[in-house]
């Protein structure tokens, strides 16, 4: 009868090391590593994580043609899942794992390897690809990326347990101009692509906000206020299933209009992104600068020639990724539109200039005329105040 009682031996080893800076070999997953017993799986190896730089995301392949292979981030001092992946890289069929993921200040990290072949042996030989998500810096030319289907991911969010097929490439912002608005453009001539921004160390979850029709060809924009202290991850995606191919990517500050100009010359093309409220409406958009708080602002907006363009004037309150519509006029079939507002105090706003119709495209003015004194403030129980 076996008792439970005897010898044993307790060995320590050093945990391989992955540097985040780029990583790429080939190991093997055999019946000498660690045998874990749960339903689905049974050998793994670990890797500690080593020359990370705090908020800067790190993507992770693990793929393999011998067995199912399952990817894990473990925080080596509580050994919790942080953030795990499963099917997603490497084609429509594929048994490989991708996911990307911000270390945090004062962290440590394994990467757990495992198969979860069942009931099969889950040995063979696999790949591990670790290396930094490359950047796309504000003010820098537009980067040039593919979506391909062997090599982009195409699910990522835990939650999706539908395929989507639908390909994935990430990009971490740089150089951001805290509490300024920020473009993010995406164009494509091979596909219709979808643009979408996330809270990078929150990756789990639905993105902060996403925009897929802005452009003449279904290409992508979005307007956001990059925050203190915040981290931001860009996702390129196709729109539709199994769609492939190039596509450009940028982040710029938007152009300003100062009050103190009092005028602003532009012109809508077709270069220009829709206006995201009303498709097939070319838009531009402007900072408001150097506005009184609390003092009546009248912009005026006149288009070259109303036979080629009927525009219309929006002002648009901003903080980080929500737009709200302040004021608005969708304008006539004239040449000429106007709104009144009063700024208030801390809000940041953006002007929309869009066509009243579908395509079109032409030369505008905007002029701005403050009003000449501050507006007194009085209740509706007041007597209105004399001037």
């Amino acid at each position: 009868r076996v008792n439970g009682l005897g010898k044993y031996q307790l060995e320590f080893e050093k945990v391989p090391e992955v540097s985040a800076k780029g990583h790429k070999k080939d190991y093997y997953l055999d019946i000498s590593d660690t045998f874990l017993p749960d339903y689905n799986s049974k050998h793994i190896d670990g890797y500690q994580l080593v020359d990370v730089t705090p908020g800067k995301a790190v993507s992770i392949k693990l793929s393999s043609n011998e067995f199912d292979a399952y990817l894990e981030i473990i925080d080596a001092d509580n050994p919790q899942k942080v953030i795990e992946s499963d099917d997603n890289f490497g084609g429509k069929d594929t048994k490989n794992s991708y996911l990307v993921f911000s270390p945090k200040a004062d962290k440590k990290y394994i990467i757990k390897v495992k198969s979860v072949d069942y009931p099969g042996p889950g040995l063979g030989k696999y790949s591990l690809d670790v290396a930094e998500i490359p950047e796309i810096n504000v003010g820098n030319p537009a980067t040039s990326g593919s979506l391909d289907v062997d090599t982009d991911a195409y699910k990522f969010y835990p939650w999706y347990y539908s395929r989507t097929n639908t390909f994935f490439d990430y990009y971490q912002l740089t150089n951001l101009p805290v509490g300024e608005p920020v473009a993010l453009n995406l164009s494509s001539d091979d596909l219709p692509v979808v643009l979408k921004l996330h809270d990078a160390d929150n990756m789990y979850y639905y993105p902060l906000t996403s925009n897929g029709d802005a452009y003449l060809n279904t290409d992508s924009q979005i307007i956001f206020v990059p925050k203190a202290g915040a981290n931001y991850i860009v996702e390129v995606n196709s729109k539709y299933n199994d769609q492939v191919g190039n596509y450009k990517v940028s982040a710029e500050k938007l152009d300003e209009f100062s009050v103190k100009d009092l005028t602003l010359r532009g012109e809508l093309n077709q270069n220009d992104a829709y206006n995201p409220k009303k498709l097939e409406f070319f838009s531009d958009e402007y900072v408001l600068k150097d506005f009184v708080v609390d003092k009546l602002l009248t912009l005026k907006l006149i288009s070259d020639n109303a036979e080629k363009l009927q525009p219309s004037l929006e002002i648009i309150e901003v903080d980080e990724y929500k737009q709200e519509s302040k004021v608005s006029n969708y304008g006539s079939d004239d040449d000429f539109t106007q709104l009144s507002f009063i700024p208030e105090q801390g809000k940041k706003y953006i002007i929309r200039v869009s066509s009243s119709d579908s395509n079109q495209v032409g030369g505008y003015e905007i002029k701005a005329v403050e009003s000449p004194t501050i507006l007194p403030s009085f209740t509706i129980n007041d007597n209105i105040p004399s001037q």
